[in-house]
């Protein structure tokens, strides 16, 4: 994960309720997904959404389509970027098949933004 500027680091005092940050990452790989097709490879994309402070999506970003069950996303291929995220809030991760009916959730993940290490710049 990359991550971006936080004015709060290094400082006494914790940041307030209200504090914001821009949250900038990348997806990297997924690796041992489950084939759900019956015949063929998955198909697996990354949902990244950035939630605020009451659960609401505040931001969502995408990845691109791969075939199988170990994945590399490249270069800018899988980057997002939020821009004004609550501390309070949290990042969910979510892993998806693509089928031709509805796709299935291979896996998720939600934690507070306050986990994600943030770096000056």
């Amino acid at each position: 994960w990359a991550r971006s500027p936080c004015p709060y680091r290094n400082t006494s005092s914790p940041p307030s309720a209200s504090a914001m940050a821009t949250l900038i990452g990348r997806v990297v790989r997924c690796n041992g997904l489950p084939n759900e097709h019956l015949f063929g490879k998955a198909d697996p994309y990354v949902i990244v959404k950035a939630l605020d402070a009451s659960g609401n999506p505040a931001g969502e970003s995408r990845t691109s389509h791969k075939k199988g069950s170990d994945c590399t996303w490249e270069g800018d291929e899988a980057v997002f970027n939020f821009a004004d995220v609550n501390l309070d809030g949290a990042l969910h991760v979510s892993v998806w098949d693509k089928d031709l009916g509805p796709d299935d959730v291979l896996g998720e993940v939600t934690w507070p933004i306050k986990l994600v290490p943030f770096e000056e710049s």
